[in-house]
């Protein structure tokens, strides 16, 4: 794989890990299309923002700053985080970016189709419109928005690889006049697509993944020693995405203050710290602060919070050395064996068979990392996702140390090829001058097999090296891939109730009486919890309006009828994604509170509520309701049947009686 030493075969592989990643990433995107809890905010954020954009947010805002204490209305906008604010507020910046952006996409889908269809089909634009804009087409939306969300990622990555590749080998590179090397880029993206987090977490809109697309940039300008554009964004990572970034801020702060070769003082360091902070916070305190209806810095709430109040322990606690003895091994996996590599000194020259002492070069860069995951590991509460930025420069230590074998096996190699044409040489003229001794050569001929057998045994050894550190991490990740894939049991239970109520509003629409099937269409849907928490999203809430509680003009064909009217202002009425009703026909979700009351509350009132006709929830039995699904969850590997074993987590419910 690796011994294609020409400049043009280097690049090959290169490009063909940069495929590998952007696979693997994409993979993870299809397999697991829903979201949990941890990235509900920016999500259900990039519905409203795709949606209903800034205006009515602006809008209020701006009234109330102008009106009494007295005249002021309570935020009944058409935004999620309002009524589900969570524990702390968190930035809408990342989400407007997002959905800004996909709605460029949809644009730019809709207006080769407009130039055709709106020329063949003028009398039927309105029907094509419905199913091929992103807008009509809610799942679309919020894939959309997570795949945008990876690409960002994924370049990021890319350009991680190429400093990497900038700062292989350099000295020897000069030395030998070889040609570039893309040896420790390519082992980067290698050993990152084989791993588990990064590549599945790249696309999903977490606030530590928004803030690891600026730490991968940042890293990027340190290993191009840009120690001004690094400082700059690891300032702006922790202003506007994750406050707890001050601290690899103050790690590689200080290694920049430290390191004689780094221009970086005291009082630049500071200019470079108010600048860029001032500039973050006029860029992100006031669309939050719209967007919240409050004045808020979302990301010093966020610190106040878990530092002063240290209220992040109510969450679940670990132990100091839980970092080190079980989230790094569990997040880097075969990348482990491979960063020892990095501080062996292969000896190059004459004996290029022995190592010689320890090769600090890479400390400067592993310290300060090494010291961020020290400090955050006196925080009580832990979660691997907190050092997901530690991942990419130890990814790169263990794939400058596997470079730096490749590169002693290559020149070994070819050390070992030249010393065999000498030794031939060397034979030759000794025959032709027929003064030889028989012993002498066959002593000549032993050394000359001996440095062949080392040279096989070097190539054994790297090929080896590289396929333990890559091939058992793919297994674990795709492992991993597949469990996950079945762990998001609310989202297919809301997908099984979307199909279920689609397919009898088709029956409906195809019966004689349709007009009478479609009058008084009421659907209202309790979701608990649990379902909220392991996949329902506003994108799916959507998606169940549109398909069960909107009829389109393709139907209307169908049975030659003007079901609401000639106006048909009814196809899309209301534009919240938890309810929609008019012209007969209704459609409504109620979701329970994230606290223990609001839960007790929201059970108590899907007994009495007569008007709650369905219900997704974990329990698995509901007075007066009947299961019509079953989302299985909680999946495992059972490694001695070598199958997947999974449980009934979600029932969809249906009231008794109901139509």
């Amino acid at each position: 794989m690796f011994e294609n030493d020409t400049s043009g075969g280097r690049i090959a592989f290169f490009r063909a890990a940069q495929l590998f990643l952007v696979t693997v990433t994409i993979s993870h995107l299809i397999l697991c299309p829903y979201s949990k809890v941890e990235e509900s905010f920016n999500l259900q954020a990039m519905h409203d923002l795709y949606y209903h954009g800034l205006t009515p947010a602006f809008q209020r805002f701006i009234f109330n700053i102008g009106a009494n204490s007295l005249e002021r209305e309570p935020p009944n906008l058409p935004y999620d985080h309002l009524a589900y604010p969570g524990v702390v507020p968190r930035t809408f910046l990342a989400p407007l970016i997002v959905s800004y952006i996909t709605r460029v996409w949809n644009i730019i889908f809709l207006i080769p189709i407009a130039t055709i269809f709106g020329t063949v089909f003028p009398d039927r634009w309105s029907m094509v419109e419905h199913f091929v804009s992103l807008s009509s087409n809610p799942l679309a939306v919020g894939w959309i928005c997570r795949a945008t969300t990876a690409c960002l990622g994924i370049w990021a990555h890319f350009r991680l690889a190429n400093a990497c590749n900038r700062t292989s080998n350099d000295d020897e590179i000069k030395r030998r006049k070889l040609s570039k090397s893309y040896s420790a880029g390519t082992f980067y993206l290698l050993l990152t697509a084989t791993q588990f987090h990064i590549p599945f977490y790249t696309s999903r809109v977490l606030p530590n993944t928004f803030a690891l697309i600026l730490q991968l940039h940042a890293y990027t300008s340190w290993l191009s020693n840009d120690v001004k554009t690094t400082c700059i964004l690891l300032v702006c990572t922790t202003a506007i995405f994750r406050c707890d970034s001050i601290i690899l801020l103050f790690t590689i702060g200080l290694s920049f203050l430290l390191h004689p070769k780094r221009d970086l003082t005291v009082k630049r360091a500071l200019i470079i710290g108010i600048s860029t902070g001032i500039s973050c916070f006029v860029s992100t305190v006031p669309i939050d602060s719209i967007l919240w209806q409050k004045f808020t810095w979302p990301e010093f709430d966020v610190l106040y919070f878990n530092t002063f109040e240290n209220r992040s322990s109510e969450y679940g606690t670990e132990a100091w050395h839980w970092y080190f003895s079980k989230a790094l091994p569990k997040g880097l996996l075969g990348t482990c064996f491979a960063i020892p590599l990095s501080f062996i000194r292969w000896r190059r020259g004459e004996e290029l068979t022995k190592f010689r002492s320890l090769d600090t070069t890479l400390f400067e860069y592993i310290i300060p990392i090494v010291a961020y995951i020290a400090l955050y590991s006196f925080l009580p509460h832990k979660e691997i996702r907190f050092i997901f930025c530690t991942f990419p420069m130890l990814t790169f230590v263990g794939a400058r140390g596997l470079a730096e074998m490749k590169m002693w096996m290559a020149l070994s190699s070819q050390q070992t090829q030249m010393s065999g044409d000498n030794h031939i040489y060397g034979m030759k003229k000794k025959f032709e001058d027929a003064k030889i001794n028989k012993t002498i050569i066959t002593s000549d001929t032993v050394l000359g097999n001996r440095k062949t057998f080392y040279n096989i045994f070097k190539k054994f050894l790297f090929y080896a090296v590289v396929t333990v550190c890559v091939v058992p991490s793919f297994l674990v990740s795709c492992a991993h891939g597949i469990v996950s894939s079945h762990n998001y049991p609310g989202g297919h239970a809301l997908q099984i109730l979307t199909s279920s109520l689609e397919t009898r509003a088709n029956e409906m629409i195809n019966s004689e009486n349709i007009a009478a099937n479609y009058d008084n269409f009421h659907v209202k849907v309790y979701v608990d919890v649990a379902s909220a928490m392991t996949g329902i999203s506003l994108f799916g809430q959507r998606n169940f309006l549109e398909r069960v509680c909107v009829i389109d003009e393709k139907r209307n064909s169908q049975t030659n009828r003007n079901i609401f009217g000639s106006s048909g202002d009814c196809l899309i009425a209301g534009n919240d994604a938890q309810k929609r009703s008019g012209c007969g026909v209704s459609c409504e979700f109620i979701k329970g509170g994230y606290e223990d009351s609001h839960n007790n509350i929201s059970h108590h009132l899907v007994a009495n509520d007569q008007s709650i006709t369905h219900a997704i929830s974990e329990k698995s039995q509901l007075e007066e309701f009947t299961i019509i699904g079953v989302a299985e969850g909680f999946p495992r590997l059972d490694l001695r049947n070598l199958s997947l074993v999974k449980r009934d987590a979600i029932y969809v419910f249906e009231r008794e009686g109901w139509r």
